[in-house]
Formats: C-alpha cells, structure tokens, sequence
C-alpha cells in the first residue's frame, strides 16, 4: 500500500511539472527596428531545443526587458516557437538636465547612446556645471562582450568641485572650511553576471588624482583656510572587488526586485608621503509593486574607510542623499544611509504617466563605526514625477522635504530620473 501510494505521488509530480513545462526548438523575435535580433535572443540565454518551466521562461524575457531598450516586452510560444514581440524605445539621448537640492544648481548636457547601432553598447560625453564648476566625463559600456554575460565598464572623467564643509552636529549649517577640488579619473570594471543564480562580480581599477586651490570659493570660506590650509594633493590607485546578489525589474514605472552589494577597495598611495588605506561599501536595494499601481522603494547604504583625509570622507546633502538639507552637510569617516519611498502612479497613459510619491530620508555619519547609529539628521516629504515611458529612462522628480533634525530650510529640490 506504501509503495504505491509513493508511486503515485512522483507520478504526479512528473505529470505537474510536465504540465508547466514549455517545449522550444526555435526563436523569433517582431517589432525591433534599430535593436538587432540576436541581442534579444542573447539576453535569453536559451539552447535549443530546450524544455523549460513557464515561471523560468518569464524569467528569461524580463531580462529583455531589463536592458530598458523597449516599452513594451510580450511573448508566446506557438507549434515549439517561442515568439518575443517588442516595442523600441527612442535610446539616441540628448543630456539636458537641470537638478537643484541643498543650496546647489546642476547643469548637466551631453549626448549618449545605450544601443549603439542596434548592438545594446553604450557610450557617451556628458559636461557638467556644478554651481560655478565645470566638469566633464566620456564613457564606453558593453554588458554583453563578446555575446557573454561579461560586461565592461570604462569611464574617463575632469571634474571640478567646490566643496564647502559644515561642523558636524550642529544644529544651524556652520561652515568648517572648503576647498575647490580638481579630479582627474581613469575608472574601468570588468564583471561577470550569473543569470540563474542572480550573482554579479566585479573587478574595478580606478586612477584617481586630486588637487585643491580657494579659487571660486566664498570670502568666508577664503578666511577659515589662511587657517586650516588646504588638503594635500593626492594620487591613489584604487584595486577593488565587487559582488551583487538580486535583480531589480523594470516595467516603465513600476520596480520590483531587490539587489544586496557589497565592494571592497585598497587605494594605494603613488606618494610616499600619504597612506594607503582601505574602504569598504555594502547596501540593499528593494522595491516591492503592488497591484501594478503602489511601489514600495528602499535603499540601504553603509560604508566605511580608514584615512583621515579629508576628501576621502562620505559626504551627504540635499542633492543626491538626503533631502531637505545644505549639500555636504554631512560627513565623515562612516556613513549609514536609509532612504524610504512609496510610490502611486495616479495616472497613466501610453505616453506620460504621473507618479505622486511621499518620503523619509535618514542620515547618519561619524569618525567611528562604534558611534555610527547615532541619528545625524531625518527629513520627509512629498514628490511628484513626470515619465515619458517611450523614451529611455525619462524621468522628471520634484520633492518638498521637512527636516524633522537639525534646522536647514532647502526643502525644495528637483532633477531628472528617480532619487534612487
């Protein structure tokens, strides 16, 4: 009687299973015009002829969807014939930004492309005028070399910065000292994606040589360095590892997924009179989608490294951190970060759909790990954004943030693409 109520049962689950598997000897693919087709194919990671459960099949194709190239993603299989049928996005992107937050304007142009001649590789050039700064940066991304799941990174970047910097724990922005920073930066990655188990690793060089001069920087500002002086000049060679488990999904508006990191990096000094030192970075990216119509957002940032130079601390502020607070209001040694979004799309239509979002920002920095968990500030607020869902990544955010910590008033900030 045991043995064959056993028999019975594997028998089910093999008829379960089967029932759910989808048989596929051949792929086609409609509707891509610039996108050429063996980058959709590619992104499926399929051999034929191949049996496949439904649940991992739809897997697969959000990948496709995941490289942001197409509005629209859908797919059936007919007679072992899996047919991907897509809509293509406008990708060749003029760069025309203009973001405010903590008492800083951002002019952001350029031109760049996420799929050049249909190849699903990315270059660009970007200029950047940072209140009264000019920077620049030019790059070259391909996540597929060689038609693998390898990706390459490289990025050339001139900046300048002016940085003005705050007594931490004070509850009025108080100005510490400042500088005008000027970066040159040879950045590259090589990474290696593994699709079924959601791991990413990664190997990062990155040149990085800093100057600094009071040239731009206010009066008062000018007075406190005849005092503190200026940071030392600086070259480092940044050799680091990287590793990701998770995968975010993108459907125009709507996020799902969650995303776990962590990156460890030894800067060695070229100067014999600066230390090398280590940093190490770790984080949590989880979005949640309900009903296709509310997104829960949350982001987890930590962060630590062992130089006292001051250009090397975390700083956080109103423009891409917290909101409602100065730029670099924040820093120090350690960082720990939380920001909270819930996200309602009010309305939506093929063409534009507008999103209300409400908000909380946490920030906390320190000289010491032990001391990192004591609340450094905490804003909410209110957002609204603007999407084009047949253009790549088009984004516009507006937020009016509250300190409910400290007594900054920049509650009004505004840029293109999500917070986070």
């Amino acid at each position: 009687m045991g043995y064959k109520f056993f028999s019975i049962f594997i028998l089910s689950l093999l008829i379960i299973n089967f029932s759910f598997s989808l048989e596929i000897t051949k792929i086609t693919v409609s509707g891509n015009t610039k996108t050429k087709s063996y980058v959709l194919i590619n992104e499926l990671r399929l051999k034929l002829p191949t049996k496949i459960k439904k649940s991992e099949l739809a897997e697969r194709v959000s990948l496709i969807r995941n490289t942001n190239l197409f509005s629209k993603v859908s797919h059936r299989v007919k007679n072992k014939t899996l047919e991907v049928k897509v809509k293509e996005r406008w990708t060749t992107i003029p760069i025309l930004k203009f973001s405010n937050g903590g008492g800083v304007s951002q002019l952001t142009l350029g031109v760049y492309d996420p799929n050049v001649l249909g190849h699903y590789i990315e270059t660009g050039l970007q200029y950047e005028r940072l209140g009264s700064t000019n920077s620049g940066v030019a790059w070259f991304k391909n996540p597929r070399l060689i038609g693998t799941t390898m990706g390459l990174d490289t990025q050339f970047w001139y900046t300048n910065r002016i940085r003005t910097l705050f007594v931490q724990n004070e509850i009025k922005p108080e100005i510490s000292t400042g500088y005008l920073q000027t970066s040159q930066k040879l950045f590259t990655e090589l990474n290696y994606e593994f699709i079924k188990s959601k791991i990413k690793t990664q190997f990062f060089y990155q040149y990085l040589s800093d100057q600094f001069s009071s040239d731009l920087v206010s009066d008062e500002v000018k007075q406190i360095l005849t005092v503190a002086g200026l940071p030392p000049k600086t070259q480092f060679h940044h050799i680091g590892l990287g590793l990701e488990y998770g995968r975010i999904y993108y459907d125009n508006q709507l996020v799902d997924g969650q995303l776990i990191f962590i990156k460890t990096s030894a800067a060695l000094s070229a100067d014999s009179m600066v230390n090398s030192f280590v940093q190490v970075d770790m984080g949590l990216n989880y979005y949640r989608t309900i009903d296709r119509k509310f997104t829960f957002a949350q982001r987890i940032l930590l962060g630590l490294n062992s130089t006292d130079l001051i250009h090397y601390k975390y700083y956080a502020g109103g423009l891409d951190r917290v909101r409602g607070f100065s730029d670099n209001r924040f820093s120090g040694r350690a960082l720990a970060l939380s920001n909270s979004e819930l996200r309602y799309a009010f309305l939506e239509h093929p063409w534009v759909v507008l999103q209300a979002v409400g908000f909380a920002d946490y920030i906390s920095t320190s000289e010491k790990a032990s001391a990192l968990f004591q609340s450094n500030a905490v804003g909410v607020g209110l957002g609204l954004r603007f999407f084009l869902p047949k253009v790549y990544r088009f984004v516009l955010r507006f937020d009016y943030a509250v300190p409910l910590i400290k007594d900054d008033d920049l509650n009004f900030s505004f840029g293109v693409q999500q917070f986070f």
